[in-house]
């Protein structure tokens, strides 16, 4: 079964040459209307929502940061045009975008965009499902964008928060134990950039 991604552009030609180009990778339901978009959201769950940044006068990331409110779990990827740097910001600050796209983009590009985002969902889940739903008073993990590390919920002696790698943290909190290895993606990468 292919998992569900929602792409939603005001240009309809570029819907369905996405949808014709990853019809047999993903389950893709795309739209121009952003009522339509969110109306999808409310029944049915999709991992990835994919969302053009110019949408006939609104912009993708007004749109991403109401599809977060009914869908807090699916990814979310912005594409554009442009390439300023500030839409770039927003999107990350305003509405936690896990890729930004530039068009035109390789259809590789996307495509290992949209796997990465899957496996990105489904980690969503289990920190959402297994790990907060024991913790009934914790609805969000604090996670630093750029290290990764994890703020905990102590202060230290100054009276600033206590950030922790993630593998020490969910250790301690949640008594999950990580075990580390790399995987077959970032050996081709290591060995590719030794070998140059």
């Amino acid at each position: 079964m292919f998992e569900k991604i929602l792409y939603l552009d005001s240009s309809s030609i570029t819907l369905n040459s996405f949808k014709r180009v990853f019809r047999r990778k993903f389950d893709i339901i795309t739209t121009t209307s952003i009522d339509e978009a969110l109306s999808l959201l409310e029944k049915e769950n999709f991992p990835v929502i994919l969302s053009s940044y110019r949408l006939n006068g609104h912009d993708g990331i007004d749109f991403l940061n109401k599809a977060a409110k009914i869908a807090p779990l699916s990814v979310k990827i912005i594409i554009t045009e442009q390439t300023d740097m500030n839409v770039a910001i927003r999107a990350v600050n305003e509405c936690d975008v896990f890729r930004f796209l530039i068009k035109p983009t390789p259809q590789e590009t996307i495509e290992t965009t949209l796997i990465d985002s899957v496996k990105q969902y489904k980690i969503n889940k289990i920190v959402h499902e297994d790990i907060l739903s024991k913790d009934n008073n914790r609805e969000f993990i604090n996670l630093c964008s750029f290290c990764k590390k994890v703020r905990t919920d102590t202060k230290g002696e100054s009276g600033t928060d206590i950030w922790e790698e993630p593998e020490i943290y969910f250790s301690r909190t949640y008594n999950i134990k990580f075990l580390q290895g790399i995987c077959p993606e970032c050996v081709n990468k290591l060995y590719s950039m030794l070998s140059e």
